[in-house]
């Protein structure tokens, strides 16, 4: 009677073992890296980044998730129901375009502060999307690696 009783308690574990471990996790890459979603954006956990923060409200309708410190970083930005002209009109740089895996982001260079920087951004369902990468001259592979996983849902 003990027998069964480990027994069934053993794969009453084992169940909650292999279903429970994914968690909040999420789905794995190749390489182990976390796919994540920021909206409807998804993307690959970036590498080399051990910090990461989350602020914004919901009374502004913007969100920030930022991996790293200031001179490499790579800052996520959503913001609820804007446009082009956000992000146009606060820099005056020239853009260029480049399609993502079916997306076809705005892209503009910046250098402030003596950290260049390089944004992403575009519209999807009405909202504004920007990819931040901030020491783009320092962490060009990482930041590289990072934004030819990006894309929508």
């Amino acid at each position: 009677m003990k027998k069964k009783i480990l027994l069934g308690l053993l794969v009453l574990l084992g169940l909650f073992i292999i279903t429970g471990c994914a968690g909040d996790n999420g789905e794995l890459s190749n390489d182990g890296r976390k796919k994540i979603s920021f909206y409807n954006l998804n993307y690959l956990e970036p590498k080399g980044y051990s910090s990461d923060s989350k602020f914004g409200s919901d009374e502004n309708k913007t969100k920030n998730y930022v991996y790293g410190e200031y001179d490499g970083s790579i800052n996520l930005n959503y913001q609820k129901g804007k446009d082009y002209s956000e992000m146009e009109n606060l820099y005056y740089n020239e853009h260029t375009e480049k399609e993502i895996n079916g997306t076809t982001w705005r892209v503009m260079d910046n250098n402030d502060a003596g950290i260049q920087s390089k944004f992403y951004y575009t519209v999807y369902n009405g909202d504004l999307y920007i990819i931040e990468l901030n020491g783009i001259d320092k962490y060009q592979t990482e930041m590289d690696d990072f934004i030819k996983n990006v894309s929508f849902k």
